[in-house]
């Protein structure tokens, strides 16, 4: 996920990545988005009508940190799929069960979710790691 915004604001605000290959950002708090919004993108091969099952291990949040202080936090993360459709409407793992429906194999699905920014955030370059887990049946 890049969203990237300027201004220190003296209030919290936060940016909403939609999970999507044209990602849209939402933001508020008097914040102002400079550059894309592009969500995390994964691939996944398989072959057609394999079940997968997708889960983060992140416990829902991430922890982003900038080198010499200040961190701020991913959440409500949520997903998006191109070629899988859901099995028992996604229910199982937090991210769902999948079918693969390519004819190759390949799929692929986006990680969305609202970056919080404090108010008076420093600026700066945040990392942080998002584990996903994918299991075929």
């Amino acid at each position: 996920m890049r969203p990237s915004f300027s201004r220190q604001s003296n209030t919290p605000g936060t940016i909403t990545l939609s999970p999507a290959y044209t990602a849209v950002c939402t933001i508020t708090g008097g914040l102002v988005r400079t550059g894309q919004c592009t969500s995390a993108e994964f691939s996944i091969r398989g072959r057609r009508n394999n079940k997968v099952r997708i889960r983060e291990v992140n416990g829902g949040v991430i922890t982003l940190n900038r080198p010499g202080g200040g961190t701020m936090t991913v959440s409500n993360l949520t997903i998006g799929i191109s070629g899988m459709t859901s099995v028992n409407g996604a229910n199982g793992w937090n991210f769902g069960n999948w079918r693969i429906d390519t004819n190759n194999g390949i799929t692929e699905f986006w990680v969305g979710g609202r970056l919080n920014v404090n108010a008076q955030q420093r600026a700066g370059v945040y990392t942080g790691v998002m584990m996903i887990q994918i299991q075929f049946n």
